[in-house]
């Protein structure tokens, strides 16, 4: 009798690739963005699944660069804020389901931009999946001005579609993202110490075969 298990074992094919520099204006930065694919995972005894997942993202692919990085309104993030598109394919040569999570890995932050002001926003197929801040009260309090001789906080990792809310494409079926950054402008709030930060980081693409239960 053949088992329907999903085996534990896993061939992990991983692909790193240098986008761009990222200039935020808010401090010179750069970003890598990386996909990790999980494939081959057994399906049954006698049969393995083929899981093959592809993103836009590469050396000549879009990056975000721009001089300066202002404060805006909500409203307007879509129109005035930093913005990075990419898509995620499972090809018609996949014989299973994906399902994939996204996250900023490896993420650089200097003291001042864990607020709740500088923001983002991840769009899939044009419609608004997530979105979020970089605040961490556990790290850093609000409103923290730069100090000389301060250090960026290192090795972070910012969820931005996590495994509990992971998307799952069809065979043959391509996803469109879109990720935003911003600095939210707040009438009432003297946000001066926002300015001179920095910011760098990982968008990392992990897709692993999906069986519905």
């Amino acid at each position: 009798m053949q088992s329907n298990n999903w085996k534990k074992k896993d061939t992990v094919v991983t692909i790193a690739i240098i986008v761009g520099i990222i200039a935020l204006g808010i401090g010179a930065s750069y970003a890598v963005y990386t996909a990790n694919i999980n494939g081959q995972r057994q399906l049954n005894e006698t049969k393995a699944a083929t899981l093959n997942v592809t993103s836009s993202l590469t050396s000549e692919g879009t990056s975000i660069n721009t001089d300066s990085l202002g404060l805006i309104d909500a409203s307007e993030y879509a129109e005035k804020g930093e913005s990075l598109a990419f898509t995620v394919t499972n090809q018609s040569t996949s014989t299973v389901k994906a399902k994939y999570t996204v996250n900023i890995t490896d993420m650089s932050l200097s003291k001042n931009l864990f607020s709740e002001y500088f923001k983002w926003a991840l769009k899939v197929n044009d419609t608004v999946v997530a979105t979020g801040n970089f605040a961490d009260s556990s790290k850093v309090a609000e409103g923290y001005t730069l100090q000389a001789g301060d250090e960026p906080l290192t090795g972070l990792t910012k969820p931005l579609i996590s495994s509990n809310d992971a998307r799952v494409l069809d065979i043959g079926a391509t996803d469109n993202l879109v990720l935003y950054v911003w600095l939210e402008n707040s009438p009432s709030v003297d946000q001066l110490y926002l300015t001179n930060g920095s910011f760098s980081g990982k968008l990392s693409v992990d897709a692993t075969p999906y069986k519905a239960n």
